[in-house]
Order: structure tokens, then sequence, then C-alpha cells
């Protein structure tokens, strides 16, 4: 009797030994998936950040490139601007010799 009373005494606390180690191991794991989670949360939020930076960049690039663009559009029509005057002035200037004859 003494036998069986010291079989299910060990029963017991192997029991009880065998609750702890799988209570600690659940533990174990979900702080180990809290951690993942916190992980792809912080990869996600960094690889959001740099697509923006990213797009703000290419954003930038093409408004001076834009720029650009716009201030040799207004150089070259400035330049036709000033030859076609410069023509109109040189007829103006052979107008006056031809009429002073």
């Amino acid at each position: 009797m003494v036998d069986d009373v010291k079989d299910i005494t060990e029963k017991a606390e192997s029991k009880e030994a065998l609750d702890r180690a799988r209570l600690a191991r659940e533990r174990r794991e979900a702080e180990q998936r809290k951690r993942l989670d916190e992980l792809r949360a912080h990869a996600a939020a960094a690889q959001a950040q740099r697509e923006k930076r990213d797009e703000d960049r290419r954003k930038r690039q093409a408004d001076q490139r834009a720029r650009d663009d716009d201030r040799r559009t207004q150089k070259r029509d400035e330049e036709q601007c000033q030859r076609h005057l410069g023509q109109h002035a040189k007829e103006d200037d052979r107008r006056i010799q031809v009429s002073s004859l």
C-alpha cells in the first residue's frame, strides 16, 4: 500500500512537472511568435518607408526634369524671338536706306 501511494505521488509529481514544462514551452513559443510578429511589422514599416522615399525621389527628379525642359524651351524661344527681331531690324534698316536714296 505504501508503494501504491508512492507511485501515485510520483505520477502526480511527474504530471505536474510535465504540465509546468508544457506551460513554459507554450509561453516561450508565444513570446517567439510575438517577437516574430513585431519583426515582421518593423520590416513592413521599413519597406513602406523605403518605397515612399524612393517615390518622393522619383517625383523630385521628374519635377527637376520638367523645370529643366521649361528653361530650355524658354531659352530657345527667346533666342528665336531675338533672331526674328534681328531680321526685322535688318529689313527696316534696308528700307530706310532705300527710301533715303
